[in-house]
């Protein structure tokens, strides 16, 4: 494989340009130089010619490295996608052990940390436009459903805390879901994010297959719901971006019904209830579970209302 690698690339001067330009930034031929690469059958090293940039203190390109896939500068891409799925199951150490065992390659931790982080930059943007295309292929799938209800795109906002050193943190994640006319649910898309203060990441990426997907359904009247757990990050979102939001073809300020999940809206009276009445009585238990009664039969009149106002429309 080795010396495959280096019958790719001209070792001639005089056979290679000298200059070329990229993603609108200039290069310029300087020298060959080593590398070295973690592959499926271990170590491999070669040599390849490197282009500076004519922009100083910016980084530059060896051709060889984009031809063959090298994720990081470090790892073939074969390797890299078993690195991404022993990463995705395993602690660092222990996948950082498995490639040592199975393939003999001992990536430095920064090296690995690397090829992890590149591989989830390509992995997150190739998912969230393949999200938006499947949320409309739903989206033109439940507007073919016969029922009483409109189309139903729901977003959902949550957080998930993973185990980081030196302490637990707060990662984000993001669902969006379609429901077709008799409320029967199509599909869900999932987005993730590990932790960030003020989950900046997540904000954009949601937001961006929102708007793609309202931008790829066309002007037709889509009811826009969010569901939360009514956290400090998800109420954030509503106020400052849902509420803003305006329809990317109409330029009308969208509509949206924000609603707490029925899980989280019941543990919140069961301690409101702990809290006016004591745990140790028999009061708290029982607003709770009058509460919860009230919370589905509203739900149930909510339906109705929906369904009367679907027959009214058809009238």
């Amino acid at each position: 494989m080795q010396r495959t690698i280096q019958e790719i690339e001209s070792i001639r001067r005089d056979q290679t340009v000298s200059s070329f330009d990229l993603d609108g930034e200039s290069y310029r031929r300087n020298r060959r130089t080593a590398n070295t690469i973690d592959t499926r059958f271990g170590p491999i090293s070669y040599e390849r010619w490197y282009f500076q940039n004519t922009q100083a203190r910016t980084p530059g390109i060896a051709p060889l490295d984009v031809r063959l896939g090298i994720v990081a500068g470090r790892m073939s891409p074969a390797l890299a996608e078993v690195t991404g799925r022993l990463a995705a199951d395993l602690p660092q150490q222990a996948a950082r052990e498995m490639l040592a065992e199975r393939f003999s390659v001992t990536p430095s931790v920064e090296a690995y940390r690397r090829v992890i982080a590149d591989l989830a930059t390509q992995v997150r943007s190739v998912h969230d436009d393949e999200a938006t295309r499947q949320l409309i292929a739903w989206i033109d799938e439940a507007r073919q459903s016969k029922g009483k209800h409109d189309v139903l795109l729901q977003v959902g906002r949550d957080g998930v805390f993973v185990q980081s050193r030196p302490c637990w943190e707060e990662a984000s994640c993001g669902t969006i879901a379609v429901y077709d006319r008799n409320r029967k649910r199509v599909g869900t898309i999932y987005l993730g994010q590990m932790p960030e203060s003020e989950q900046p990441t997540m904000t954009r990426r949601l937001t961006e297959v929102i708007q793609g997907v309202l931008r790829g359904a066309g002007s037709e009247a889509l009811r826009l719901r969010y569901v939360t757990d009514a956290g400090c990050h998800p109420q954030a979102y509503y106020r400052d971006v849902l509420c803003k939001m305006k329809h990317p073809l109409t330029g009308r300020r969208l509509r949206w019904t924000w609603c707490v999940d029925f899980f989280h809206a019941c543990e919140y009276v069961s301690q409101l209830a702990a809290s006016l009445f004591g745990s140790g009585t028999g009061k708290a238990p029982r607003l709770g579970e009058a509460t919860k009664t009230h919370t589905a039969s509203r739900e149930q009149r909510d339906q109705k209302g929906d369904r009367s106002s679907g027959t009214a429309k058809a009238a």
